[in-house]
């Protein structure tokens, strides 16, 4: 007995080793719930508080009166607001929220900087005869290689837009700056240069007409010259029409001379051969036309 009595006093339960002793102090350790990873994971961020004015950001009214497509609103150094005009750049009161805009409209109706913007933009536009402005070349394709007919082709359209002589393609200095530009090129005769500019001509009158066949109506207007050093009167026929982009568009039709003393029959029968000649003399123009050959006739 005595030897079980020491037996029991000096026994200890085993203690766990290795796994068990990770699983025990897993079992044991806090876990954090959700709300307070997620308080963890926002920390950084920003704790806005929706009953804080400060939360609160007021958006900007946007003005709905038309008068203010004419107006700028701007601040002053000492913290005043004004409505400056965006044509005579006129400082002029405004007020709050739901003001009376009335004399900025009286400003915009009697500003004449205003008004001269508006004339011109309710203008219509005409063809212009001259190069584009906007820098772009429009002989310049990119991908393509030189090629001695496109520059015959510029050479011509260079002749027409600034009447030059058919000589010029026989000036040195051009055919230098030309095979300076590229080695490739080879210079063109007078002769050369006259048929080029027929040919771009007729290509241009053909496309001209297939734009014609499209359009509904063109208006003919009619202007005579009288030369003072020879008996001899010139007669220039020019049509408009609107295209489909809704712009004005207007080409010299014919410019031919009359022979003088200039009689009505003469210039109907100038007027009728350019309308031929252009294919415009169609169904709906005949009423018209003979009304006015009938009337320049007689005149």
């Amino acid at each position: 007995m005595d030897s079980l009595n020491n037996n029991t006093s000096e026994y200890s339960p085993p203690q766990p080793q290795g796994p068990q002793i990770e699983q025990q102090i897993s079992r044991h350790m806090a876990i954090p719930s959700n709300d307070a990873m997620n308080v963890n994971n926002n920390a950084s961020q920003p704790v806005v508080i929706e009953g804080e004015e400060d939360s609160i950001i007021a958006k900007k009214r946007r003005k709905t009166s038309k008068v203010w497509k004419d107006f700028e609103e701007v601040q002053l150094a000492d913290g005043v607001k004004k409505a400056v005009c965006l044509y005579c750049k006129e400082k002029l009161a405004t007020g709050g929220r739901g003001a009376s805009t009335s004399h900025l409209k009286r400003h915009s109706a009697g500003c004449l900087e205003c008004r001269l913007f508006v004339s011109r933009q309710n203008k219509q536009t005409t063809l212009q005869f001259s190069p584009s402005e906007s820098g772009i070349n429009p002989f310049i394709v990119p991908g393509t290689k030189y090629s001695n007919e496109k520059m015959r082709e510029i050479l011509a359209t260079a002749i027409m837009v600034h009447e030059r002589p058919f000589s010029m393609v026989e000036d040195d200095v051009l055919i230098w700056a030309s095979e300076y530009a590229n080695p490739d090129f080879r210079k063109v005769s007078r002769k050369t240069a006259r048929s080029d500019c027929l040919k771009l001509y007729e290509d241009e009158k053909n496309t001209f007409k297939k734009i014609l066949q499209k359009v509904s109506k063109v208006s003919i207007t009619i202007d005579m010259w009288k030369s003072s050093h020879q008996v001899a009167e010139y007669m220039v026929v020019t049509g408009h029409f609107v295209d489909d982009m809704w712009n004005l568009q207007k080409r010299v039709l014919s410019f031919v001379k009359v022979p003088a003393p200039r009689r009505g029959v003469d210039i109907a029968n100038a007027i009728f051969k350019c309308l031929r000649s252009w294919g415009i003399l169609r169904t709906k123009y005949s009423r018209f036309l003979l009304i006015m050959l009938a009337t320049m006739t007689l005149a």
